[in-house]
This record gives structure tokens, sequence and C-alpha cells, in this order.
């Protein structure tokens, strides 16, 4: 048995499928790994998927490349594309992708920031595409309040995670926090900007070096808490003009990856 999250309930499930090895990467240090063998991984320089390969490393795979997996269906690519289309987007068109919300508070950039962002290139002509779940309606709700609805397309809670994934596939680039659509993009071959304030770029940022990182400038940053001890918007101090500089180097070369 594998567990590379390291929950309490993944090692209940763990210990209840009477696995004779239950194995774990060595950075889960949170009780539950006294009931599996740890396996040594460099947690502490690398990226997690550097840190789970190192898992599959352990019991034998000697490869380097990754393949994140990703296959769709003719019908959903088909489904997508209407979808698409019936938000004013047309197969071809170029649009940006931001995913405006995260699991954690202390993770989110200030929605006065997305708004600037959203104005910039609506008035440069470029499409804004925000998804998300459900639960980030309540920050657009809060951009509504800021700017015009007109100047976005909303598809905030209007995609299952696979809908989302090919959206995104569809993009130039991706701004995101840390968050799911973050790691979706780059598995996607997506250019992506990541804005990083309490997690650790090196081992939750985007992997692969053909990305952006902009960081927070505090001493405290890459603290890992999901509220502020010291009462403080943590990703507010990253000027909005510096994502649109970031945006603005990637649209001119035209949006392709190397």
């Amino acid at each position: 048995m594998l567990d590379l999250q390291g929950s309490i309930e993944s090692s209940v499930i763990s210990m209840m499928c009477n696995a004779k090895y239950r194995l774990i990467p060595s950075f889960i240090n949170n009780g539950v790994e006294r009931f599996s063998t740890k396996i040594n991984t460099d947690f502490i320089s690398k990226q997690r998927v550097e840190s789970y390969l190192d898992v599959v490393r352990f019991l034998g795979y000697s490869g380097n490349k990754i393949n994140f997996g990703w296959n769709f269906s003719d019908e959903e690519l088909m489904y997508v594309d209407e979808f698409l289309k019936e938000h004013g987007i047309i197969k071809g068109d170029r649009y940006i992708v931001m995913a405006i919300g995260t699991t954690w508070d202390t993770k989110n950039y200030p929605v006065v920031h997305w708004a600037k962002i959203v104005n910039y290139l609506y008035e440069k002509d470029i499409c804004v595409v925000i998804i998300g779940g459900m639960n980030e309606n309540k920050y657009i709700e809060e951009l509504d309040k800021i700017i015009s609805k007109d100047r976005y397309v909303n598809l905030v809670g209007l995609t299952d995670l696979r809908q989302m994934a090919i959206v995104i596939s569809r993009s130039t680039v991706v701004v995101s926090g840390d968050s799911g659509p973050m790691h979706m993009a780059y598995s996607l071959g997506r250019f992506v900007i990541a804005l990083m304030g309490p997690t650790d770029p090196v081992q939750f940022g985007p992997y692969g070096n053909k990305n952006k990182i902009i960081r927070v400038n505090h001493e405290c940053r890459g603290c890992q808490l999901t509220v502020c001890p010291f009462g403080r918007d943590c990703l507010f101090d990253i000027n909005p003009c510096d994502v649109i500089k970031e945006l603005q180097i990637i649209l001119e070369s035209g949006g392709i990856r190397v």
C-alpha cells in the first residue's frame, strides 16, 4: 500500500486493506508514520511531484520522464468547445484563465487586485476566463461590486474537473494562487503565473522551469499557516502591475511554451 497523503483518514484505509507493507514518503510527520514504513525522500529541496517519484523509484522505477496522463474523449472536447462558444469564446480564440480562489484564506490574492488585472486586460481586448468551484462564487460577488460583469467570462461552478481541465488546456496562460487549478495548468502544459505567500514554491509551486512564481516579500513567507498570526492579508503586497508585466511577456512571446 502506497499512501502519498499520510492523513489520518488515508492511514486508516491503509491499515484496513491488510497490506503486507504500508509505505509513505518521509515528508509525512503528523504521527501516522508510526503505522507505516517511511521511504527516504529529499522533500526539502524538491517539488512534491519529485518527492512522489522518489517513492516509485524506491520500488524500482528508473525513468525521469513524467506523463501526467491527461486524455480527453472527442465528446468531452466537443462539449467544452460548444460550452465556451455559448460564453462568447470560439475555438482558437486566445484567452487567459484566472483561478481567483484557494482553499486557504492566506493563499488568496485580494479580489481588488484581481479586478485591476481584469480591467487592464479588458482594455487591451484580451479575454479573461475565471474558473473555480462553487465555493469561489463569493469572490465573484466581491469582484462584481468593483467591476462590470461584461469584462470577464465567469465559469465559476459551471464545470466539473475534467471540463475545467479542457478549459485550462485551451488557454494561453493561467494566473492563480497555490490551488488545484494551478497544478492542473502546468500538468496540461500551460504557462503558469503563480502568486504565493504562505506556501513554499520549491515544494508546492508549479512544476517545471517554464513558469513564473511571484512571491510576497515578507520575512514570514512560507509559514504554512492557514491563519496569519499578524492579521496580515498575505498576498496583498504583490502589486498587480508585477502580474501584468509577466502577462505581457508571455503574451508577446505568443504564449508558446517550449
